[in-house]
């Protein structure tokens, strides 16, 4: 077996221009923060879709209770109706209009009653719920006052909007990328530390710098 007269060791580091990195750094934040305002963009989505889901359930309950009322003072009407015939006060005709009135609300109604099922199930669909899941009678929406003029709310949707911001931070980023890319005309360094250990002779040391130039420029 014949042994190597000399063991070298060595470590390299790399060392890019002075800014690369801090540039990287910086494109990263950014990436960051864009997903970061997709992601509130995205829930103010959800919320705004769950909240129009909901209030059209109610807007269906109550045009529901509203057939259902009608039905009923048509029902009575009919009653009267049909008792005046019978003793000839009124016409045919007068019964049959009662009669098609109330055929009229019980389609309507039951045209409710499936708008009201259509979109349980589309509310049940945003809440990641079964389509079946029950829901209760829905309550109605609660008065109060907003703290702002309707100039300030229109300066916040277009300020505060994610939407927005994500344009915003997407053009920081894009900047900071050319930068970027400008910077990598510039070269790079590599530190290069060796450690030599001889069989037969005294060990050493080696140091090397050396600098890596694109070749574009």
């Amino acid at each position: 077996i014949t042994r190597a007269e000399t063991t070298i060791f060595g470590v390299t580091q790399k060392i890019p221009f002075p800014g690369k990195l801090s540039l990287k750094g910086r494109i990263a934040e950014r990436e960051a923060d864009i997903a970061n305002t997709v992601l509130q963009a995205k829930e103010q989505e959800v919320l705004a879709r769950v909240k129009a889901a909901y209030y059209d359930i109610y807007l269906t309950w109550q045009t529901l209770s509203v057939y259902r009322e009608d039905k009923r003072l048509v029902d009575q009407f009919a009653k009267i109706t049909l008792s005046k015939y019978r003793l000839g006060e009124v016409s045919q005709s007068d019964v049959l209009r009662a009669q098609v009135e109330q055929a009229r609300l019980v389609n309507l109604i039951t045209i409710q009653e499936l708008k009201i099922g259509t979109a349980n199930a589309r509310l049940n669909a945003l809440l990641h719920r079964s389509p079946e899941a029950p829901l209760g009678m829905p309550v109605g929406p609660v008065s109060f006052t907003l703290p702002y003029t309707l100039d300030e709310l229109l300066t916040l949707a277009t300020t505060e909007r994610p939407e927005l911001k994500a344009r915003e931070l997407a053009i920081a980023r894009d900047g900071q990328k050319l930068n970027l890319a400008y910077k990598q005309y510039y070269p790079d360094f590599q530190l290069r530390f060796d450690r030599f250990i001889r069989f037969r002779g005294s060990d050493d040391f080696g140091l090397m710098a050396s600098i890596t130039f694109p070749l574009a420029f």
